[in-house]
């Protein structure tokens, strides 16, 4: 009898960690999202337009590597996703190569130009989150192991388009 409760209570807990994993998921799939904060290293990126808009592909997290679209303006980039740990980890990779670059210029208030391209953006952005909140309509995420920025915090939030 103790073996079937243990039993039980096992495989309660491996299927209620895939259905968190399953539901965040689902929050995600075939979505539009803005990044609508990006803080680096206590910095905190002050131009609207350099904050990207993420296109979330349907996907079946367990059948397939769930991807998606990185847009800046007209600079995109494609990337690869998943939730770990019930949720609590979410992991970004870009997926584009060097030559599907389409870079954009921007004029600061100094009126000096700079780029802002979306696949440099994936890449450097690329690594394990922390989700610190979730919702339907938000997310809230930490890291301090990302490829561009390995070892300083990255602070981000999501608002989902409607």
């Amino acid at each position: 009898m103790r073996r079937l409760f243990i039993l039980a209570a096992v495989v309660l807990g491996i299927s209620s960690g895939c259905n968190k994993t399953q539901t965040f998921s689902n929050r995600l799939e075939g979505e539009v999202w803005s990044i609508s904060k990006l803080i680096v290293d206590g910095v905190e990126e002050e131009h609207d337009d350099h904050l990207a808009e993420l296109i979330f592909s349907d996907c079946d997290i367990y059948e397939e590597v769930c991807t998606g679209e990185w847009e800046i303006e007209q600079s995109h980039a494609e990337f690869a996703w998943q939730f770990d740990e019930k949720g609590a980890l979410l992991y970004i990779a870009n997926q584009s190569e060097d030559g599907d670059q389409h870079e954009h210029d921007h004029n600061d208030e100094d009126g000096e130009e700079h780029m802002v391209d979306a696949i440099q953006q994936c890449q450097d952005l690329s690594g394990t989150y922390d989700v610190v909140d979730m919702t339907r309509k938000t997310i809230k995420l930490k890291s301090n192991n990302t490829i561009g920025f390995d070892g300083k915090l990255i602070e981000m939030e999501w608002e989902k388009i409607d």
